[in-house]
């Protein structure tokens, strides 16, 4: 965690302490009649009343609501990479973080499935604790996908399942460091993963891949974004911030845990000529919580503008 993001922590976790002993302290002067004490003003009760009703409510629709409010985003990106009238639809899931097997894990395959993806991408993370595998190769054995899944691993998954197969028995592509060239209706398409723990793969990587190709990188995490400019990457695929998995409206992620801080906290940035996209995850770690990052699955449509 930088600097900056303990700042920011401790500043949230202050107003949010604040909150709670002041409302505490204005209740203990309304229940005991201490008219004397600076507590008692009434405006004071109502305003303090009002942020610790408003922190409890965010509190309950933090745990209860949003963590199961799972978005589709959809984007859209033209490239003459491929035919005029071409469309690959690619999806991806990332920071699945699952525990078992509960709710989200029982709808993401129905709501993938109905994308109808020529693609699946899964950006890392599909863990909490190593009990969860069997519920995570459940979800993803459900998946349909007309030409390949294909994953990288994230640090949860190095971490906790070090040396296991995470989707042994499926038809999973891991690409640790290597990559792999698709043909879709005339179309080449060349997807790279580097594995978590080994960044400087990259050239390795993309060895098979021909010129023209409209080129997808698959890493956990989005720190490579300003090393690419030489690589011609076209689309790089990341996780890990979980768009702060709590994030305050109007200013954003509190924590992202990336090298950049809040620089690629969610979303779609253009960063020369490669487009990298932040997957805010499915799950959650620490706090079961979210609050203002809904679980994310992305949409890409990719629209063929060449010849």
């Amino acid at each position: 965690m930088s600097v900056e993001e303990r700042i920011r922590l401790f500043l949230v976790l202050f107003g949010v302490l604040t909150i709670i002993g002041v409302e505490i302290a204005v209740l203990w002067a309304w229940i005991g009649k201490r008219q004397e004490s600076q507590f008692a003003n009434p405006w004071l009760r109502w305003i303090f009343t009002f942020l610790f009703s408003l922190l409890i409510l965010s509190l309950l629709y933090a745990y209860f609501v949003e963590p199961y409010w799972i978005d589709v985003s959809r984007i859209r990106i033209e490239t003459p990479k491929l035919k005029t009238g071409s469309k690959i639809v690619i999806v991806q899931l990332s920071d699945i973080h699952s525990k078992g097997w509960n709710k989200n894990e029982r709808r993401l395959p129905s709501i993938v499935n109905a994308l109808n993806p020529d693609i699946i991408c899964l950006t890392g993370d599909y863990i909490n604790k190593i009990e969860a595998l069997d519920a995570v190769r459940k979800m993803v054995g459900e998946l349909k996908v007309k030409y390949g899944i294909y994953a990288v691993r994230g640090n949860w998954d190095a971490g906790v399942a070090s040396n296991v197969d995470i989707f042994k028995g499926l038809k999973v592509k891991m690409l640790m460091g290597e990559g792999e060239r698709i043909s879709i209706s005339g179309n080449n398409i060349y997807i790279a993963g580097l594995d978590v723990n080994d960044d400087s793969a990259l050239l390795q990587a993309l060895a098979m891949r021909a010129r023209g190709d409209f080129t997808i990188l698959l890493f956990h995490y989005p720190d490579l974004i300003e090393d690419l400019n030489a690589y011609d990457i076209d689309l790089y695929l990341a996780g890990h911030t979980h768009g702060g998995q709590v994030a305050i409206p109007f200013y954003g992620a509190v924590l992202t845990f990336s090298k950049y801080g809040k620089k690629y906290e969610r979303g779609l940035y253009r960063v020369g000529e490669t487009l990298l996209y932040v997957n805010r995850g499915i799950g959650t770690e620490g706090l079961p919580l979210r609050f203002c990052s809904r679980p994310e699955i992305t949409l890409f449509e990719i629209i063929g503008k060449g010849k």
